[in-house]
């Protein structure tokens, strides 16, 4: 899933939980065989190189982080699009080379993409309907993993424990004393997240945005995050926080509302979200935010 993950938790017994910690690790990179698009021999990627048309049985986790993946692209107006895999790589290029694609390997990209020609069947299985698609479950899949090891750890005896995965922070039972674990929250003047926090307990919080990734190509800075409408990375700043029952939807939903906006989403009840923009280029540029969730969620 290219990035690292953190575990904290209270324990008497350092052994045991040792032991459990180990087997949170074992279930994430289990999770990493089955959903990496940089393994050429994952599960994923092995769905992906299926003729078109092929019905493929998959295994429970990756049929159940794609029906997941389907109702946030729903809900999403199509905002959130796993699909994108042909505009990632297509991209990630671009960024190396500061080049812009050219319009016509966009429209080439594009053609591939497009959750309507994903079909998921009732009994796990799913259908890919064109040659060449390749699933990115990069805006969706740290969060999953994270909330597995969280349950590995909670099946071991260790309730009191937080995992983060870069943006993606799932936390269990508060630590003693304690109403919930204390964490960070980044804004676009802070994107290290060191002047505002919330305390979470049984939540997750994603954070997604551009302050550490954009590509200025032509004098325009591009985000890595996609539009899936446009096939273009955004060129407005934004960063957005959200709270939520679980690292699943709190990744996937911060990845859809930073390309959709608060106003082209319908946000499912039990979400709490933060969503900031630069109104204008340069240092000291206006911020907008248009929600903020109360303070001590």
């Amino acid at each position: 899933m290219g990035t690292l993950f953190r575990v904290e938790l209270y324990a008497e017994d350092p052994v045991a939980a040792g032991e459990a910690v180990r087997a949170a690790w074992a279930r994430v990179h289990q999770l990493n065989d089955a959903f990496s698009d940089y393994a050429p021999e994952s599960e994923l990627m092995r769905f992906c190189r299926q003729p078109a048309g092929t019905v493929v049985h998959l295994s429970p986790d990756l049929a159940g982080i794609l029906r997941r993946a389907d109702e946030v692209n729903r809900l999403s107006g199509g905002a959130f699009d796993v699909t994108i895999g042909p505009l990632k790589r297509l991209w990630r290029q671009s960024r190396r080379d500061a080049l812009l694609p050219a319009p016509e390997r966009i429209a080439q990209a594009r053609a591939l993409t497009g959750w309507s020609k994903v079909r998921l069947l009732p009994d796990g299985a799913a259908i890919l309907q064109v040659d060449g698609m390749r699933l990115d479950l990069g805006g969706i899949a740290k969060g999953h993993a994270a909330d597995a090891a969280l349950g590995i750890l909670r099946e071991r005896g260790f309730p009191r424990a937080i995992v983060a995965a870069s943006g993606d922070i799932v936390a269990g039972d508060a630590p003693p004393g304690e109403t919930g674990w204390k964490v960070g929250v980044a804004s676009l003047d802070d994107p290290d997240g060191l002047e505002d926090s919330v305390r979470l307990r049984h939540q997750a919080l994603s954070t997604s945005g551009d302050t550490m990734q954009a590509a200025e190509i032509g004098g325009v800075g591009y985000s890595h995050i996609l539009d899936p409408a446009t096939g273009i990375g955004l060129t407005v700043r934004r960063m957005v926080n959200v709270i939520a029952p679980s690292g699943t939807l709190a990744d996937a939903w911060a990845t859809a509302l930073s390309v959709s906006g608060p106003e082209r989403s319908t946000v499912p009840d039990g979400l709490k979200f933060r969503f900031e923009e630069a109104s204008a280029a340069g240092a000291g540029a206006a911020r907008v935010v248009h929600r903020a969730w109360p303070s001590g969620p």
